[in-house]
């Protein structure tokens, strides 16, 4: 496994932060595609020695993302909470840059457990996952929400309709939160994010970066995104 972190842009082209991403590679360094299907069926302890590994790489390079003023997020799920260790809190509460992507259908986080957990964290907390059709409860119990993060099934399915994306951005940011749209894999697409000021864009039309090469991240403090199609022209 590797660690990659996917830049998140703003609508201006602005690198805003990068999501710590966990990647699975075969014996032949073939990238796996099952990675997902991993991440939702694994248990807790499993899912808890990933979380301490990203932690770890994350920690190794605050300075880097500190200087930089990049925010970094990570996936937390519920299942792994009972096996973070003090260590582990230590971490999360100390690094100032990081912020914690909460999955909204992760109902456990609704539970009395679940939220006193996060409401006792430093860490920003980013709503993962969103319908627009839907109305969610954490956004009244938890108390550190600071982004949410649109489905990107949802952006494909509206993002030609401005009228749509409009009204759902607006629904957000009058409670002063961020709006991030996953899913932006075209020039197309990150034009409909650009040309409205619909705030922050992530997806496969900006490059990932490894823990390697995390000095070319430098790159996206322009104000030209890196984009797969036409890099940075």
């Amino acid at each position: 496994m590797k660690i990659a972190f996917e830049p998140i842009l703003s609508s201006d082209g602005k690198l805003y932060a990068v999501e710590c991403l966990t990647r699975a590679y075969g014996k032949k360094g073939e990238k796996l595609n099952n990675t997902e299907l991993f991440f939702k069926t694994a248990n807790g302890e499993a899912l808890n020695e990933i979380l301490n590994y990203q932690l770890d790489v994350i920690e190794k390079n605050h300075h880097f993302f500190l200087n930089k003023k990049i925010r970094v997020s990570l996936n937390l799920n519920y299942k792994c909470i009972e096996f973070i260790n003090p260590e582990a809190l230590r971490k999360l509460n100390e690094l100032e840059m990081l912020c914690l992507e909460v999955d909204v259908h992760d109902i456990q986080f609704l539970s009395e457990n679940g939220v006193e957990f996060l409401n006792s964290l430093n860490n920003e907390i980013w709503l993962d996952d969103l319908d627009a059709n839907e109305e969610y409860p954490h956004l009244n119990l938890i108390k550190n929400i600071k982004s949410i993060k649109i489905d990107k099934y949802i952006f494909w399915k509206d993002f030609s309709n401005i009228n749509s994306i409009e009204e759902l951005t607006e629904k957000y940011t009058s409670k002063n939160l961020r709006v991030i749209f996953e899913g932006v894999e075209t020039n197309k697409q990150f034009s409909t994010i650009e040309k409205k000021r619909l705030l922050y864009a992530q997806g496969y039309l900006f490059e990932e970066f490894f823990e390697d090469s995390l000095k070319d991240l430098t790159l996206l403090l322009s104000a030209t995104p890196h984009r797969r199609d036409n890099k940075l022209s």
